[in-house]
């Protein structure tokens, strides 16, 4: 049996190129960019700030709190293209250096419909 979808939206509501929803307290940002739909978890992998309520185009997420860049097709931060320690208070820290990216959202597209997992 598969998993039944979190969230479902038509490509009709992109417009003008995102979607912005929140499920449950889940957050999902869906942007249409120039390499297709890209669905990401709603929140900065910095430290966890809302980037529904950042600014984002077909180019580019930015973070509300830390104003962390990310690309909208790859998720890849472009303020800190390396990597960043994580800060001693961080309940990750392990001191390893942390890549920073956004986290992908498991989705497919059937017509017009963007189905969208939790996983």
């Amino acid at each position: 049996m598969s998993e039944p979808p979190i969230y479902e939206v038509p490509l009709s509501e992109l417009t003008p190129g995102h979607h912005l929803a929140r499920v449950g307290s889940r957050e999902i940002l869906v942007v249409a960019t120039d390499d297709g739909i890209r669905v990401w978890d709603g929140v900065c992998p910095h430290l966890a700030g809302p980037l529904l309520e950042g600014r984002i185009s077909r180019h580019r997420i930015v973070c509300p709190w830390h104003r962390y860049v990310f690309e909208s097709s790859t998720g890849r931060c472009q303020t800190v293209p390396g990597r960043i320690w994580k800060a001693a208070d961080d309940s990750r820290a392990n001191g390893e250096a942390m890549a920073l990216a956004l986290r992908p959202l498991r989705h497919e597209i059937q017509g017009d419909l963007i189905r969208i997992y939790g996983t």
